[in-house]
This record gives C-alpha cells, sequence and structure tokens, in this order.
C-alpha cells in the first residue's frame, strides 16, 4: 500500500469499522480525529474525494442520525449520505465519480447536514471548499476558518464590513431578517 494519505484515510476508517471492543473503537477513532482534521481528502491518482464529518465528540449521534453532502457535485455522482462507523461518531464518504470523471482543476462548496431543515443556517455557517489539484489558486481565498475570522475581524476594524438585512415585504421570504 502507497504513502499517500488517501490511502492511509482508508486503512484507518477500515481499521476503525472493524475495531473491537470498543475502547479500541475509541482510542481509534480519537487517533482519527488527530491525524485528519480536515473534512475531506482528495484521492489524486483515481480524481476521486472522501469526506469525512466528525460529529462532536460530547454530542453523541443517535444511530439511526443520517449525514448527508450538499454539494455541485450531482454531474459526477449520486449517492451523497454518510456512511456512519458504528459506535463513533464519524460518518464518511468515498466519493468516486460514476457518471463522470470529476475535472481535476473542480472547486466548489460543499455542506454535511442532518436535517434539511437546517440547511440554509449550516450554509451560512459550516462550508467548505473543496478544490482539486489542479484548480487554480485563488489568492483572495482565506486558507481556514481561522484565517478568514481573522480576516473579517480586520475589516471591521478598518471599517470595511458592511451588513445588509432583508426587511420584510421583500419578494425572497426565505430570506428576510437574515443578514448578509
Amino acid at each position: 500500500m502507497s504513502n499517500s494519505r488517501d490511502d492511509l484515510l482508508r486503512q484507518r476508517l477500515e481499521e476503525l469499522e472493524k475495531a473491537e471492543p470498543l475502547s479500541r473503537k475509541k482510542e481509534l477513532e480519537e487517533r482519527l480525529r488527530e491525524d485528519f482534521k480536515e473534512s475531506h481528502v482528495v484521492d489524486e491518482k483515481n480524481n476521486s474525494v472522501i469526506f469525512l464529518y466528525k460529529d462532536k465528540e460530547e454530542s453523541a449521534s443517535n444511530e439511526s442520525d443520517k449525514v448527508s453532502l450538499l454539494s455541485e457535485l450531482g454531474e459526477y455522482c449520486s449517492n451523497f449520505e454518510l456512511k456512519r462507523i458504528e459506535g463513533t461518531n464519524i460518518y464518511f464518504l468515498d466519493l468516486t465519480p460514476e457518471k463522470k470523471p470529476m475535472p481535476d482543476d473542480l472547486r466548489t462548496e460543499y455542506i454535511f447536514y442532518k436535517n434539511p431543515d437546517d440547511i440554509d443556517e449550516t450554509w451560512e455557517n459550516e462550508r467548505y471548499v473543496l478544490s482539486m489539484p489542479k484548480a487554480p489558486e485563488q489568492k483572495h481565498v482565506p486558507k481556514s476558518k481561522e484565517s478568514a475570522n481573522e480576516q473579517l475581524e480586520q475589516m471591521k476594524k478598518d471599517g470595511r464590513f458592511l451588513k445588509f438585512t432583508i426587511p420584510e415585504g421583500v419578494q425572497y421570504e426565505p430570506y428576510v431578517h437574515r443578514e448578509f
């Protein structure tokens, strides 16, 4: 097996799925959380992506909880429900294009969601960016959420931040009273 990050993640997920007893599973879950802080890993060889959702440890998921991926990848794949590793709060989706290959310069946003009613709020607060290996660099886009928050705070200090609230009576009803 090669040493690529995607192969290592697949190996860790497989170990976690097969682990017994529960204490061993929790140990492997913690190791996976430490080693893979990101929400996806790109498999450059196969032009595929492994999405990784790590529910907060304090809020243990119900066995029946489903986590789905919302993105613009529908023209490449049809299944966007993540698989939960039993006994953990780890969900994953090894997304290999089935309809047509994903372009190696693709860039798109995505979210994970449990409840379809929360999609708008999740889109506003928990969005991720998938950039395939040859996606053009975007120097103006922050590399992390922390970096984005730092830039936002600096813009507020410099007076370069505008906030707009959509008033009542506007035809875009789901957006009334939301700040942009």
